[in-house]
C-alpha cells in the first residue's frame, strides 16, 4: 500500500466564547485511514494571545482524540491555540501538519462597574429623592438589583422607604416617606449584575448624601419697644432661625394686628439679616395693640415652612389725657385748718392727688416750675420746695400731670398760700 496522505488535524470551537478565570477547552481530532499514533503534548500547543489575556495549557487524551484545556486565565483580550507539526503519524510515516490558529474566545476578567449618581435633591423633608444607578461593561449580561440589595445609610433620626425600578444597565432607587432629621444616602451590595464572562459587579461605594430636615424654622416675636404709647411708633423684632434657613418672605399681609378698645395703627417691615422689624406707627385710639404672624413666612432649604407665631406681648395705647391734678395741702400749714394755705413756715412741701403713675409738675405763679413728682399707686404726690424760703406774703401754685404715654392734663385749680 502506498500512502502519501498526511493525517488531518481539526481543532474544534472553544467550549466558551467568553471566559473569566476559565477553564476553556478545545477538542483536537486526528483522521487518517492508516492512523498510527498521536503524540500531542502541551509543549506542542502555542497560546495565541491578544491584550493582557493569558492562561495555563494542559493536554489530555490519546489516539485520534485530545482535549486542550486553558485554565487559570487572567487579564483581558482573546485566547486561541495553534499546534506545531508532527503531533501524529500514520503507518506510512506521514506526520500531521501544523494546525490553527483556532477560533478565539474573549477573556474578560473586569467586573461590571456600578455608579450611583447624585441625589435628585440636596435637601428634603418628606421626599421623594431619587438616585440613578448605572451599570457598565463591554460584555454586560444581566442585572438583578432589588430593594434587598440596597442599604440605606443614615445619620441622626433620618429614615425613609426604599423602592427600585428599572432593568438592564439603568435603575432608579427612590427614597420616599422620609422622616426625621439628619442625612440619607445608599450603598449597593455586591453581585447585582454580571457580564457574559460571569464576572459579578462589586459592592458600590456609598453614594453622596442629602440632608433631611423636618424641623420647621423657628419664629420668635420679641417684646414691644415700649409698653405704653400715645401716637409714638412701637416696634417688634421678629427673629427666624433654622440650620438650613432658605428664605424669609414676611410681608405686611402676613401680620395680624391684635387690638383691644379702639386702638389701631399702621404696620411696616424692615429687614436686618434673619431678623425683621415690624413697626406700628400712626397709632390712634385707646386700648392695647400686639401682633401675630400667619404660617409660612419663612422656609428652609428642605421646603419646610415656618409655623404661625404669636400672639405677641401687647403694649398699651393711651391717647386720653389724665384728669387735672389737684393741690390739696402744704406742709407745714399753721392756719386755723390744715388746708387753708396759711402758714408761718416759709419752707414748703406742696402735696396733692393725680392719676397714679403720672408725672406731676408744680408751678409757682409768676415764677414757673418749682419741681416734679410721680404720683404713687394711690395717686398721692408731693413736691419738696423747702430749698426756697418764702418771704411773708401771698403766693399761688398750680400743677399739671403727664401720663406714661406723654398725654398732658389741663392745669389744676390754683392753690393760694399765705406766708405770715
Amino acid at each position: 500500500t502506498v500512502d502519501n496522505a498526511v493525517p488531518t488535524v481539526t481543532i474544534g470551537a472553544p467550549s466558551a466564547t467568553f471566559a473569566g478565570p476559565g477553564p476553556v477547552s478545545y477538542s483536537v481530532t486526528y483522521a487518517d485511514s492508516n492512523f498510527n499514533a498521536g503524540t500531542l503534548a502541551a509543549s506542542a500547543v502555542t497560546l495565541n494571545r491578544t491584550g493582557s489575556a493569558d492562561g495555563l495549557v494542559s493536554v489530555s487524551g490519546s489516539g485520534t482524540s485530545y482535549t486542550v484545556t486553558i485554565a487559570s486565565i487572567t487579564g483581558n483580550g482573546t485566547l486561541g491555540i495553534s499546534l506545531t507539526a508532527g503531533t501524529a503519524s500514520d503507518l506510512a510515516g506521514n506526520s500531521a501538519p501544523a494546525a490553527g490558529p483556532s477560533a478565539t474566545f474573549s477573556v474578560d476578567n473586569t467586573a461590571p462597574t456600578v455608579t450611583i449618581g447624585s441625589p435628585s435633591s440636596s435637601f428634603a423633608s418628606a421626599g421623594p429623592v431619587t438616585y440613578e444607578v448605572t451599570y457598565a461593561d463591554a460584555n454586560f449580561d444581566a442585572s438583578t438589583l432589588v430593594v434587598a440589595n440596597v442599604t440605606l445609610n443614615r445619620t441622626g433620626t433620618a429614615n425613609g422607604t426604599v423602592s427600585v425600578t428599572g432593568s438592564g444597565t439603568s435603575y432608579q432607587v427612590t427614597i420616599s416617606s422620609i422622616t426625621g432629621d439628619g442625612t440619607l444616602g445608599l450603598s449597593i451590595a455586591a453581585g447585582t449584575a454580571t457580564d457574559v464572562a460571569g464576572n459579578l459587579a462589586p459592592a458600590s461605594e456609598p453614594s453622596a448624601t442629602f440632608i433631611v430636615d423636618n424641623t420647621v424654622p423657628t419664629v420668635v416675636i420679641g417684646s414691644p419697644s415700649a409698653t405704653r404709647t400715645a401716637s409714638q411708633a412701637v416696634s417688634y423684632t421678629v427673629s427666624y432661625a433654622d440650620a438650613n434657613l432658605d428664605a424669609i418672605t414676611l410681608a405686611t399681609a402676613n401680620i395680624v394686628l391684635n387690638r383691644t378698645g379702639n386702638a389701631t395703627g399702621t404696620i411696616s417691615i424692615s429687614s436686618s439679616g434673619n431678623d425683621r422689624v415690624v413697626t406700628i406707627s400712626d397709632i390712634t385710639g385707646d386700648g392695647t395693640l400686639g401682633i401675630s404672624l400667619v404660617a409660612g413666612t419663612a422656609a428652609d432649604l428642605a421646603g419646610t415652612p415656618a409655623a404661625a407665631a404669636g400672639p405677641s406681648a401687647t403694649f398699651i395705647v393711651d391717647n386720653s389725657a389724665p384728669a387735672a391734678p389737684s393741690i390739696t395741702a402744704i406742709s407745714t400749714d399753721t392756719g386755723s385748718s390744715s388746708s387753708d394755705g396759711i402758714t408761718s413756715d416759709g419752707t414748703l412741701v406742696i402735696s396733692g392727688t393725680a392719676e397714679a403713675g403720672s408725672t406731676v409738675t408744680a408751678t409757682r405763679t409768676g415764677l414757673g416750675v418749682i419741681g416734679t413728682a410721680t404720683a404713687n399707686g394711690s395717686g398721692a404726690w408731693s413736691v419738696d420746695y423747702t430749698g426756697t424760703t418764702l418771704a411773708g406774703g401771698n403766693y399761688s401754685f398750680t400743677a399739671t400731670a403727664t401720663d406714661a404715654a406723654g398725654n398732658a392734663s389741663s392745669t389744676s385749680a390754683a392753690f393760694a398760700v399765705t406766708v405770715d
